[in-house]
C-alpha cells in the first residue's frame, strides 16, 4: 500500500508562508523607512545665548568678562581667543592666568553664569603680553561664538 496521491501534490501550505515572510519583510522595510525620515525632524543642539560685556585694566595686562545674563555655560568648554592682527593667541581654564569668579566671590565654579566674571591675567605666560586698542577678544565654547568685541585701550 502506498500513500494516496492527492496528498503528495498538495501544496496548500507553501502559499500561507510565503505570504506571512513578505509581510513581515514589508513591516520591517516600513518601520526602517519611517524611523529614518523621524530622525531628519528631530531638532539639532541649540548655540548659547548669553549677554557678555568686558573691560581691560589701564596696563592692557588684564582682561575681564561679564556675564550679564543669558544661557550658562560649564567652564570646560570655554576658551579665550585674542586676535592681535595675525597673531591668535587662545587661553583656556587649565591656562595659569585663567580664572572664573562667581558671584559669591569663589573661584572654583563648574558653571559659567548670572553674574559670574572671567579674569584673564595676561601676564601669567608671557610677561610682554597685553591688549591693545582694535584687538578683538572671542570668548568661544565647543558649540558658537559666544561673545566678540574689541579692546578699548589706548
Amino acid at each position: 500500500m502506498g500513500i494516496p496521491g492527492p496528498l503528495l501534490t498538495s501544496e496548500d501550505a507553501l502559499s500561507p508562508v510565503v505570504g506571512e515572510m513578505l509581510m513581515i519583510v514589508l513591516a520591517i522595510l516600513l518601520v526602517s523607512l519611517f524611523s529614518m525620515s523621524l530622525t531628519g525632524l528631530l531638532p539639532s543642539g541649540r548655540d548659547y545665548a548669553i549677554d557678555i560685556t568686558h573691560n581691560e585694566s589701564t596696563d592692557g595686562k588684564t582682561l575681564f568678562l561679564w556675564h550679564k545674563g543669558g544661557d550658562w555655560v560649564e567652564t570646560s568648554r570655554l576658551e579665550v581667543m585674542i586676535i592681535q592682527g595675525r597673531t591668535t593667541r587662545t587661553l583656556t581654564v587649565k591656562d595659569p592666568g585663567f580664572r572664573l569668579v562667581d558671584i559669591t566671590g569663589g573661584e572654583d565654579s563648574r558653571t559659567f553664569d548670572l553674574g559670574d566674571h572671567i579674569e584673564l591675567d595676561l601676564g601669567a605666560s608671557d610677561p610682554s603680553f597685553s591688549v591693545g586698542k582694535g584687538d578683538v577678544i572671542r570668548l568661544v565654547s565647543s558649540r558658537n561664538v559666544i561673545f566678540s568685541g574689541t579692546a578699548h585701550r589706548e
